[in-house]
C-alpha cells in the first residue's frame, strides 16, 4: 500500500514539474515537414481532492488514469475515471465507475455508479440506481430507474424504463414506457407505448396508443388498431383488428378475422365470433354462442346457437 502511495505521488510531481503532455512533440519552426501534432492540453493523470483542488485544472483533458477523492472536473477523458464524484465537461471514453458519474458530452464505455447521467449519447453500458440520458442510448442500461431522452437501441433492464423517443429493442422492467414507436420486445407489468409497438408486449396492462403489429399478451391489452394477436382477459382494439382475439371480452370497431371469448363484440364484423354472447351491427361471417345478436337484421336479431349473414 506504501508503494502505491508513494508511486501517486511521483508520478504527480512529475506530471507538475515537468507539465508533461501525453503524446506527441512540438516541432521546431524549421522542420515543417513533422506532421506530429503537439497535444498541449491533454494529461496522463490526474489526482483531484475536490475542484480546484486537482493537479491539473478543468479546463485540461486526461488519457490514462483519473483519481477523484471527493469531486474531480475536466475536459475530456480517456481510460479509467474513478471516483466519490466524477464529472467530464466533454467527452468520456472508458470507465467512470464512481457514486456519481456525470458527463456533459457523449459517453463511450461503462459507467458503473449509484447515479449516472450523460447530457449526450451513450454508447455502451449504464450501471447504476439511476441512468439518464439526455441524447441517444446504444447499449444496455441496468438500473433501478432507467432514462433516455432521445432514442433507445438496445436494452433497457429495471424496475422503471422511460424513453421519450423510439425503442428499437428490449424494455424488461415493472414499468416501462415509450413515447415513440416500440420495435421489439417489452415485457413488464405495465407496458405503455404512446406510438405503435411493432413485435411482443408482455404484460399485466399492455397499452398501446398507436397501432400494434404483432402480440399483445397480458390480463388488459389496448391498441387503437390491431394487425396480429390480443391474448388476455380484457382486449380491447379502438379501431380495426385483423386478426384475432381471445379472450373473457373481446371487441373492436372493424373485425377482420376471429374473435374467441365470453363476449365478443364488433360493430362490423368479417369473419368468426365463438362465445357466450356475440355482438355485431354488420355481419358478414359466422356467430356460435348461446347468444347471438346482429342488430342490422330487422327480423330475428337475436339467434341462439349459431347465426350467420352474408
Amino acid at each position: 500500500m506504501r508503494s502505491l502511495v508513494k508511486f501517486i505521488l511521483l508520478l504527480a510531481t512529475f506530471c507538475i514539474a515537468f507539465d508533461l503532455p501525453l503524446e506527441g512533440q512540438e516541432c521546431a519552426p524549421q522542420e515543417s515537414a513533422c506532421q506530429v501534432e503537439y497535444v498541449k492540453d491533454v494529461r496522463p493523470f490526474q489526482l483531484s481532492l475536490f475542484e480546484p483542488v486537482q493537479i491539473f485544472s478543468a479546463d485540461k483533458s486526461i488519457s490514462g488514469i483519473r483519481l477523484n477523492v471527493i469531486y474531480g472536473v475536466n475536459a475530456n477523458v480517456t481510460g479509467l475515471d474513478i471516483g466519490f464524484f466524477n464529472r467530464v465537461s466533454g467527452d468520456m471514453k472508458g470507465l467512470q465507475a464512481g457514486f456519481i458519474n456525470y458527463v456533459e458530452g457523449n459517453a463511450y464505455g461503462i459507467q458503473d455508479g449509484f447515479v449516472n447521467i450523460s447530457k449526450g449519447n451513450v454508447t455502451g453500458l449504464d450501471i447504476g440506481l439511476f441512468n439518464s440520458v439526455s441524447g441517444d442510448m446504444n447499449g444496455l442500461q441496468a438500473g433501478f430507474i432507467n432514462y433516455v431522452e432521445g432514442n433507445a437501441y438496445g436494452i433497457q433492464d429495471g424496475f422503471v424504463n422511460v424513453s421519450k423517443g423510439n425503442v428499437t429493442g428490449l424494455d424488461i422492467g415493472l414499468f416501462n414506457s415509450v413515447s415513440g414507436d416500440m420495435n421489439g420486445l417489452q415485457a413488464g407489468f405495465i407496458n405503455y407505448v404512446e406510438g405503435s409497438a411493432y413485435g411482443i408486449q408482455y404484460g399485466f396492462v399492455n397499452v398501446s396508443k398507436g397501432n400494434v403489429l404483432g402480440l399483445q399478451s397480458g390480463f388488459i391489452n389496448y391498441a387503437d388498431n390491431t394487425c396480429g394477436i390480443q391474448d388476455g382477459f380484457v382486449n380491447y382494439t379502438q379501431r380495426n383488428l385483423t386478426g384475432y382475439q381471445v379472450g373473457g371480452y373481446n371487441s373492436a370497431l372493424l373485425t377482420e378475422g376471429f374473435q374467441l371469448g365470453l363476449v365478443n363484440k364488433s360493430q362490423f364484423m368479417e369473419g368468426v365470433q365463438i362465445g357466450f354472447v356475440n355482438y355485431a351491427d354488420d355481419l358478414k361471417g359466422i356467430q356460435i354462442g348461446f347468444v347471438n345478436i346482429l342488430t342490422s337484421r330487422e327480423l330475428f336479431k337475436v339467434v341462439p346457437i349459431l347465426n350467420f349473414s352474408w
